[in-house]
């Protein structure tokens, strides 16, 4: 073809017959006579230059010039919905929940202020939280299971992923105030004298820094309370039940008003990053769009 004449509203059509393998078959599942299909299949194949089905007592199949485009024929359908959808975002009001994945700490104590910035101003919206580990998340952002996650300490070096740090913190080891009478300062070994009150690594990502750095030493120490939940931690900290290593985020009143007494570990320090993540070079919804908008410009002016 020397110039570009093809009608977009044929290519359903012949996807319909590629599925089905029958006019009949298309004409059911577009609601269309079957002379109106078989007459857009021709004016394809005329636009196109050549047959895309031919006749087998199993009924239409794909010439070779047919199975070449199909996958193409595919795509146009998928960009032509992309700008509708895309153009219907830019004109109306962001809606609708907003799957994000993340953890149950960071939902409950670091994005509530920037949530709620959000959902005055868009009143239409709304979000559902998914708790997974770390690596499913990140795998069901590439399968658009989710729109969207929170998270800590993320590999960037993902070619299917967009990963933009928002917040900055680190982990330390605390304990009761009222409850430790030692120094505030310690070597690595000493960690096998505390009890220790143990998260699951396999977790979060982040804790593996713990794992990493001062595995050896906490596998010797006293186990009294491991869990999933970080405010089981954190409320037994509160009663006097052992120390343990939590974001600074969390704890952050705590450590204000001295009920816990954070403890330095020889001289290493363990940062982490919280980022948003989303799918590389994917089309994005308005109202994801405005999420993320609203977490960024919210942490940005801390």
């Amino acid at each position: 073809m020397s110039t570009l004449n093809l009608d977009l509203n044929i290519i359903p059509c012949f996807l319909a017959v590629a599925e089905h393998g029958s006019i009949s078959g298309a004409s059911s599942s577009l609601h269309l006579s079957q002379p109106a299909i078989s007459l857009q299949i021709k004016k394809l194949e005329g636009e196109i230059g050549g047959p895309l089905f031919d006749r087998h007592n199993r009924g239409l199949v794909l010439t070779p010039l047919g199975t070449k485009i199909l996958p193409q024929a595919r795509a146009l359908i998928q960009v032509a919905e992309d700008i509708m959808r895309q153009s219907d975002d830019f004109y109306s009001e962001p809606s609708g929940k907003i799957k994000v994945g993340t953890y149950t700490t960071a939902s409950s104590y670091l994005l509530p202020p920037a949530l709620k910035g959000f959902l005055k101003k868009f009143p239409k919206t709304g979000v559902t939280y998914r708790y997974d580990p770390t690596e499913d998340l990140l795998e069901m952002i590439k399968r658009f299971e989710i729109d969207c996650a929170v998270l800590s300490e993320v590999p960037t070096n993902d070619p299917l992923l967009n990963v933009e740090p928002f917040f900055k913190d680190e982990l330390i080891f605390v304990t009761a105030k009222a409850n430790y009478k030692g120094t505030k300062k310690i070597t690595p070994k000493d960690l096998e004298g505390f009890d220790y009150l143990s998260y699951p690594l396999r977790f979060d990502l982040c804790y593996r820094l713990v794992e990493q750095n001062y595995g050896k030493y906490l596998k010797k120490a006293r186990i009294p309370v491991e869990t999933v939940s970080f405010d089981t931690l954190k409320q037994s900290l509160l009663e006097g039940i052992g120390a343990t290593f939590m974001p600074s985020y969390l704890i952050k009143k705590e450590l204000e008003n001295k009920r816990l007494t954070p403890i330095s570990v020889g001289n290493k320090r363990l940062p982490i990053t919280f980022s948003f993540v989303s799918k590389k070079d994917a089309p994005m919804s308005k109202a994801t769009s405005e999420f993320r908008s609203s977490i960024l410009s919210y942490f940005s002016s801390l």
